[in-house]
C-alpha cells in the first residue's frame, strides 16, 4: 500500500475519535494562530487537511466563506453533520498534491499538521502557493518532533516561499509559520 493509502486509511478508522483525541491541542494552535492574523468577511480562506473542521468550528461565527478539503471520507462526513448548511462552508473530498481550485482563488490558506503526513511536501506548498491571492497569507504547522526549523525553512525556500513570521511557542507541539505569497 503506498504512503497516501496507508495516511488515507488512519484518518479514516480514527475520524469517529479525532476531535476527543486532538480538538483541544488543534484549538490551541488556531488561538496562536489568530493572535497574529485576522480574518474578515469578504475573504475565502481554503482549509487543507480540513479533517473533522476543526478550524471552521473556531471560525463559526465569522462570515467569510469557508472551504475545506481532505481525502478522509469518513473526517468529511463527520464535518458534513457539523457544519452550517449555507452558502460560506465548502467541503470537497481532493488531494493536496492536485488541488481543484484556480490559480489565486483564496485569501488565506490553512495547512495545519499537515505537510510531514506527506510524501512530497514541496509539492504541496507549490500548489499552496498557486492558490493563494497574491499577498494572501499561507498558514503552515508541522509537527516539531517531525521537521526541524531548519528543514522546514528548507522547504519553504524550494517552494519560493518567504516565511513572514516564525511561531515556535514552547505550548505548542507545532512549529508555525506564517508567509504572505509575493508571487
Amino acid at each position: 500500500m503506498n504512503h497516501k493509502k496507508i495516511i488515507q486509511s488512519r484518518y479514516n478508522e480514527t475520524a469517529d475519535c479525532y476531535d476527543r483525541r486532538y480538538r483541544k491541542i488543534q484549538t490551541g494552535k488556531y488561538q496562536l494562530i489568530f493572535k497574529n492574523i485576522s480574518v474578515n468577511s469578504t475573504q475565502v480562506i481554503l482549509d487543507i487537511g480540513c479533517g473533522t473542521g476543526n478550524l471552521f468550528l473556531f471560525l463559526k461565527k465569522s462570515k467569510c466563506v469557508k472551504y475545506g478539503i481532505d481525502f478522509s471520507i469518513n473526517s468529511l462526513k463527520k464535518l458534513q453533520k457539523s457544519t452550517d448548511k449555507t452558502r460560506t462552508s465548502h467541503i470537497i473530498c481532493a488531494d493536496i498534491e492536485y488541488l481543484p481550485f484556480k490559480t489565486g482563488q483564496f485569501d488565506l490558506v490553512f495547512a495545519i499538521t499537515i505537510l510531514q503526513n506527506l510524501p512530497d511536501p514541496k509539492k504541496s506548498l507549490w500548489e499552496m502557493k498557486n492558490i493563494c491571492k497574491i499577498d494572501g497569507l499561507m498558514i503552515i504547522s508541522v509537527l516539531k518532533k517531525k521537521f526541524s526549523l531548519e528543514y522546514i525553512e528548507t522547504l519553504l525556500n524550494e517552494a519560493q516561499i518567504t516565511p513572514k513570521q516564525i511561531i515556535d511557542d514552547e505550548s505548542c507541539e507545532d512549529i508555525i509559520v506564517i508567509c504572505q505569497n509575493r508571487v
